[in-house]
């Protein structure tokens, strides 16, 4: 006996019931929850199978009222809001005062019960939605700090923009954590991470509905049955609650108390200033004029562009690979962050699995490896402070001679400076929140999956649980399309200045036109 619940085209529509246990199937399936599908199950042995001895006759589908609101448990489920508010304040799970995060029920994953425990565990309250019935007017009733949604497909079938619409009214921020739907050891081994109606539905159509984050909270793994069953992955959940709490903190934290760091990228040298469009000096002078006049602490800022250009040249200036002599003679006279050993391991132990950073110290050597050593041992960080602001070089995230190679992606692992720059952001300076500056960076392409990230793949090791932004030149949205998915990043575009014909004049417009007229001609 074959039925197909949900195929999308009519060749794979495949059924062999008869018209009335395809009525009586479609019932049980319908009405849903767990005493149905028992009941199910009793119907399609005593009916379909016909394996009637001891059996019990089947019940007929219990008619299940629609409570979209509910918590870890079935039978904790709401008709409304507010009486599901009600039964939480009860319950004693509600904290008076703490951000509200709203976690939409689509696409299942093994995770939901873990999610919601780890995220009370942060301190926030939390309700739960079925998230294919009416988002917009739940987020209405709600008011969210937050959404988690764990998708498949467009926040709301039947009106996505309206959904969209909410959002961007209240300000509240999407993310998206996904499933992988390979078994455990598979997923890891496999770069692409996720493809095909997967990554469509679980990763580019949230996307359109402005979603980050698409951070894999479980996988396929074996149950005490032998059957693989979607489980948590360890460490995953924990992170990613982590990931949620810090976003609603930053939410309500005062803007003069908020510490923001800055990574931006730019060629090598003094004259190479622009990053993907944008002019280093003038536009890190605009950010941190901008920051201050939103209430952010920036301490003194220079006056000017060339005064701000200056000091990144003498504190925080980018190398290239082989600038070894330079780079010497520029921690003899720069203000640099020293880092010890006993620091560094520290933050490597909280921060990725043993054997990963093996690989580093396998390609680099011990800390803190050739770049940025300082006599005592140590590795030195050049940065400029301006206030609860600091900005950071991206520097090289390999070696080699090509850089423009290294920085579109090589198969190695990133030196220990590099990763000491993000460590030092996520546990020495505990930042509200990172910035990378410019199109475009070399963190995107540090090894190791397309999309779908393990707690082995680079950018997801380095980000950790900070919340990301990146400014991204709109022009370039294949790559932006990278840094978004493989950072978790939430993307600022910004216009690069629009092209013009320059137009000739008298003999350079004729050899212009003529020159065209070659180009369009069949014989030369």
């Amino acid at each position: 006996p074959i039925y197909t619940t949900a195929s999308t085209r009519k060749e794979t529509a495949l059924n062999t019931l008869t018209e009335e246990q395809l009525k009586n199937l479609q019932a049980y399936l319908g009405a849903g929850g767990k005493e149905n599908f028992r009941r199910m199950l009793d119907f399609i042995r005593y009916d379909i199978d016909g394996k009637r001895i001891k059996a019990p006759r089947p019940e007929p589908p219990k008619k299940i009222e629609r409570r979209p609101f509910f918590h870890v448990h079935e039978d904790d489920s709401f008709k409304t809001y507010r009486e599901y508010l009600a039964w939480y304040k009860k319950s004693g799970r509600y904290r008076e005062g703490a951000a509200t995060v709203c976690l939409l029920y689509g696409n299942g994953g093994g995770a939901l019960e873990d999610l919601i425990t780890a995220l009370e565990k942060k301190g926030l309250n939390v309700v739960a939605a079925h998230g294919m019935w009416n988002p917009a007017s739940m987020f209405e009733q709600v008011k969210p700090d937050l959404i988690i949604y764990q998708p498949h497909g467009r926040l709301a079938s039947r009106d996505p923009e309206g959904a969209v619409k909410v959002l961007s009214q209240y300000n509240i921020p999407l993310l998206c954590p996904i499933k992988s739907d390979q078994p455990y050891e598979v997923y890891l081994k496999d770069q692409r991470g996720m493809d095909g109606g997967m990554l469509s539905q679980s990763v580019t159509m949230p996307e359109i509905d402005g979603g980050v984050a698409p951070f894999v909270l479980s996988a396929l793994f074996r149950n005490e049955r032998g059957l693989l069953a979607y489980k948590a992955i360890p460490d995953r959940v924990e992170r990613f609650a982590e990931l949620a709490s810090k976003i609603t903190a930053m939410r309500r934290r005062k803007n003069a108390d908020k510490k923001v760091a800055v990574i931006y990228y730019k060629g090598h040298g003094k004259n190479a200033l622009t990053a993907g469009g944008i002019e280093v000096g003038d536009s890190l002078l605009n950010l941190l004029r901008h920051l201050r006049k939103a209430g952010f602490n920036t301490g003194e800022l220079p006056e000017s562009s060339e005064e701000l250009l200056r000091q990144i040249q003498d504190n925080a200036a980018v190398f290239g690979a082989y600038a070894k002599g330079a780079v010497q003679e520029f921690m003899k006279k720069a203000k640099m962050e020293k880092i010890s050993r006993e620091q560094y391991e520290s933050w490597i132990r909280k921060s990725m699995p043993a054997d990963l950073y093996r690989t580093v110290t396998a390609r680099y050597g011990e800390f803190p490896g050739k770049a940025f050593q300082t006599p005592d041992g140590g590795l030195a960080l050049g940065m400029l402070r301006f206030g609860n602001i600091v900005l950071m070089p991206q520097s090289i995230s390999g070696e080699g001679a090509d850089a423009d190679k290294i920085v579109h992606g090589v198969k190695m692992a990133p030196p220990h400076h590099y990763i000491a720059t993000y460590l030092w952001i996520r546990h020495e300076f505990n930042a509200d929140a990172l910035i990378h500056f410019g199109t475009h960076g070399s963190l995107e392409f540090t090894p190791w999956k397309q999309v779908a990230l393990s707690s082995y793949d680079w950018p997801d090791v380095l980000i950790g649980e900070m919340p990301h932004y990146y400014l991204y030149m709109m022009n370039d949205m294949g790559e932006a399309q990278i840094a978004k998915r493989r950072s978790y990043a939430a993307l600022i575009s910004h216009l690069t200045p629009p092209f013009m014909y320059a137009d000739g004049y008298g003999a350079i417009r004729e050899l212009d036109r003529k020159i065209e007229m070659r180009a369009l001609a069949g014989d030369p």
